[in-house]
C-alpha cells in the first residue's frame, strides 16, 4: 500500500512506501485442562470398601454337668455364623475354649486378615485436556491446537490406563484374600464341630483357667489388621467356679459377654460385663458394635 506523502522544503511530492502493520489475532492457550481427578470408577472402588474394625474374640463354653440347671443352651456353629461372616468380610479372629474339669486346654483359632486397603494415594490424579475450539483460534494456528490437545489426551489416557490397572490389582488381591478366608473359616468349623458335639458331663467347673487362656489370647501383638480389633469375650456359662484355683480377673481392654437362662454371674458377679438370653442375642450384639463407628 501507497500514500502520497509531501516532505515540507521538497518542490515535488515523492511517493514513499509506508508500511502498515496488522496486530494478529491472539490464539487462547490450547492446553487448557479440567481438575485432576480420578475416575468414576476408580472412586467408587474406594467408597464401596467397608472401613469396620477387625474383631478379636474368646469363646468359652460350658461343659460342667449343672450347664443343664442354669439353662445353658447348647452351643451351635448356626448361632456363630453372623460373627463368622463378619470375620470373614472384615477381619479378625476367634478363639474357642471349653470349660471344663481342667480348662487349661489350647484354644480352637481361627485368624482372617483385614482386606487390603484401597486409597485415593495409591492413584495419579489425571488432568483430562479440554479440545480447541474452533471458533476462538485462528484458523491456521487451529492445526497445532489439535495437535497439542491430541498429545496431551494421549498421556492422560496412558496415566488412566495405569490407574486402572493398579485398581485391577487391588481387587485380586482382595478376591484373593477372601477365598483364602473362606479357605480358613471351612477349616475352623470343620476342626470346631466336634467340639460343639461334646456332652456336658466334666465334674468340675474350671472358670480360672479359661480366663488366664482368653487373657493370653486378647493381650497378644496383634498383626496382620488394618487397625486395631474390638475384643470381646463371650462366655455361655453360669460363672459359677468349682475347682478353686487362684483368681484371674479378664484382661480389661475386653468386653465381657455372658450368656446363661438363669441370670447367674459367679466369678464375674464384681466385674463389668453384659448379661444375655442366649448366644444369638450376644452375637448380634458384638456384631452390631464392631459396625458402629463411635463404640
Amino acid at each position: 500500500m501507497k500514500f502520497k506523502i509531501r516532505i515540507k522544503g521538497l518542490p515535488v511530492a515523492v511517493m514513499l512506501p509506508v508500511i502498515v502493520a496488522c496486530t494478529p489475532q491472539k490464539i487462547p492457550q490450547t492446553n487448557n485442562f479440567q481438575a485432576p481427578s480420578l475416575s468414576p470408577e476408580i472412586i467408587a472402588g474406594i467408597e464401596q470398601q467397608s472401613n469396620n474394625s477387625p474383631l478379636s474374640v474368646v469363646i468359652a463354653n460350658d461343659l460342667s454337668g449343672s450347664r443343664a440347671d442354669h439353662r445353658i443352651a447348647s452351643l451351635t456353629l448356626e448361632q456363630l455364623q453372623p460373627l463368622i461372616a463378619y470375620i470373614s468380610k472384615h477381619g479378625g479372629e476367634i478363639a474357642f475354649l471349653s470349660i471344663c474339669d481342667d480348662s487349661n486346654r489350647a484354644a480352637i483359632r481361627v485368624k482372617i486378615p483385614s482386606p487390603p486397603v484401597i486409597t485415593k494415594d495409591d492413584f495419579q490424579l489425571v488432568s483430562v485436556p479440554v479440545p480447541p475450539d474452533r471458533d476462538k483460534i485462528n484458523a491456521f494456528d487451529y492445526p497445532q491446537a489439535l495437535k497439542e490437545f491430541e498429545n496431551e489426551e494421549a498421556k492422560s489416557q496412558a496415566q488412566q490406563a495405569e490407574n486402572q490397572k493398579i485398581l485391577a490389582d487391588k481387587q485380586s488381591k482382595r478376591d484373593l484374600r477372601q477365598k483364602e478366608a473362606n479357605q480358613k473359616l471351612g477349616a475352623f468349623k470343620t476342626q470346631l464341630q466336634p467340639e460343639l458335639n461334646r456332652d456336658a458331663t466334666c465334674q468340675l467347673t474350671d472358670i480360672y483357667s479359661v480366663i488366664d487362656r482368653a487373657n493370653l489370647v486378647l493381650n497378644e501383638e496383634q498383626i496382620g489388621w488394618s487397625q486395631s480389633p474390638k475384643k470381646f469375650a463371650l462366655f455361655v456359662t453360669d460363672g459359677l467356679d468349682t475347682r478353686e484355683l487362684q483368681p484371674v480377673e479378664l484382661t480389661k481392654d475386653a468386653e465381657l459377654l455372658l450368656v446363661n437362662g438363669s441370670g447367674s454371674s459367679g466369678v464375674f458377679a464384681e466385674g463389668s460385663y453384659k448379661q444375655f438370653e442366649s448366644v444369638p442375642s450376644a452375637v448380634r450384639y458384638l456384631v452390631h458394635i464392631a459396625q458402629s463407628k463411635e463404640s
